[in-house]
């Protein structure tokens, strides 16, 4: 009996020393997991603070070309037209584009 105990205890012995070494590689493998998560994380935080500051600076100047273009279309008179060389229309034409709908139509009736 005292030696089947002694056989039994050992045996207990190194499965423990297993099961302590599975979990420490486990602990291991998670530790690195996080790591890798954390520095994901931010990687995405600062991506993304980038991007808002370019959609900043994107939206300031399209601010100052809409307020360009407006300044622009207001300065425009009948008589800057003339001075540039316009002339007025006598006899407007017009294009008109047919659609895909009318062609196929067209087509169909000849």
């Amino acid at each position: 009996m005292n030696q089947t105990a002694t056989l039994q205890i050992a045996q207990v012995k190194v499965n423990m020393s297993s099961v302590v070494w599975a979990l420490f590689a486990v602990f291991i493998v998670l530790l690195a997991l996080y790591g890798v998560l954390v520095r994901q994380t931010v990687f995405n935080v600062v991506s993304r603070q980038q991007s808002e500051n370019k959609i900043t600076d994107l939206n300031s100047k399209i601010g100052d070309l809409e307020f360009k273009y407006m300044t622009a279309t207001n300065n425009i008179t009948i008589e800057m037209a003339y001075a540039k060389g316009f002339k007025d229309v006598t006899d407007p034409s017009f294009i008109t584009r047919t659609t895909l709908g009318q062609v196929a139509t067209a087509q169909n009736l000849n």
